[in-house]
């Protein structure tokens, strides 16, 4: 049997990504879509542990930190997918598992939990997601997360 839509072959992989949206739906974009992509590539391919991606694209036009694309207002979604997804598996490396899905789960708790049911006061923004994640980093590994946050995503709050 045929399929009706010319993008048959991606859907599978589309579901994915927006059942994800479940848990990443708040944030800057960058977050929400990275961690979407993070988690539907997780479990498209349950043999690696952690997605590997390169985001050289993105570099090619000009974005070089995900700061860069929070100055420049809306750009290519291609660049929120992916360069939001290689700075949370590059975080991951660099925490661990366990401080990382920490904070991720304190994230969602305060911001996702309870947009969920009601309008935030508060809007997370990306100062607060490495405040979180620092909070949660083992304090041998700290300069390690704070050089991913310089070099991925940049800013003066990294400093």
């Amino acid at each position: 049997m045929m399929s009706l839509s010319p993008f048959a072959a991606l859907e599978p992989r589309i579901v994915q990504h927006e059942t994800a949206h479940y848990y990443f739906y708040f944030g800057p974009r960058w977050f929400s879509e990275g961690g979407a992509e993070y988690v539907a590539i997780h479990f498209n391919d349950a043999s690696q542990d952690i997605p590997r991606v390169e985001n050289s694209d993105c570099r090619d036009l000009g974005f070089n930190s995900l700061h860069d694309l929070e100055e420049r207002g809306h750009v290519l979604d291609l660049c929120l997918y992916s360069m939001g997804l290689h700075f949370l598996v590059k975080l991951r490396e660099a925490m661990g598992d366990s401080a990382w899905l920490s904070a991720l789960r304190a994230l969602y708790a305060k911001y996702g939990f309870a947009s969920l049911h009601m309008e935030l006061e508060h809007k997370l923004g990306s100062e607060e997601i490495y405040r979180v994640f620092m909070e949660h980093t083992p304090t041998q590994l700290r300069n390690k997360v704070r050089d991913v946050f310089r070099r991925l995503h940049g800013g003066q709050f990294v400093n």
